[in-house]
């Protein structure tokens, strides 16, 4: 007998491996990672790993160059966290970048504070 995957389950693997890659990538980046040498604090936002498992996007709040250069320093070590944690044949490919939903807020907010601070002063007083 053949057991086929639908894509229900296909996806509900994908995003279990996801989260767990997440997971360990944060404890090891929250374990190794020196918030005070670089200046900044790294909160891993989302893991996407690619249906094939070979490639795994880190979306990170934010990266500043320092940041980057200590992700591509480290990129063995956290994926040796990956390796000790989640059971895969092969471990995923690490790929950092800022998460754009951070950016995408941030313009957000920027947006709506302008928008208060055009409000003429006296808009509360009016009748409706």
């Amino acid at each position: 007998m053949v057991h086929r995957h639908n894509r229900s389950e296909t996806f509900s693997r994908i995003e279990r491996v996801s989260n767990e890659v997440q997971r360990a990538v944060g404890v090891e980046i929250e374990r190794i990672y020196d918030p005070e040498a670089l200046g900044t604090i790294i909160t891993v936002t989302e893991v996407r790993v690619d249906p094939d498992l070979r490639r795994a996007r880190v979306y990170l709040d934010h990266i500043t160059p320092e940041v980057d250069e200590w992700l591509e320093k480290n990129r063995g070590r956290l994926q040796g966290a990956i390796a000790r944690t989640v059971r895969m044949r092969q471990t995923p490919h690490l790929e950092f970048m800022a998460d754009p939903a951070i950016e995408m807020g941030g313009k957000i907010e920027s947006i709506l504070r302008k928008i208060v601070v055009d409000e003429p002063a006296d808009s509360d007083s009016q009748d409706i």
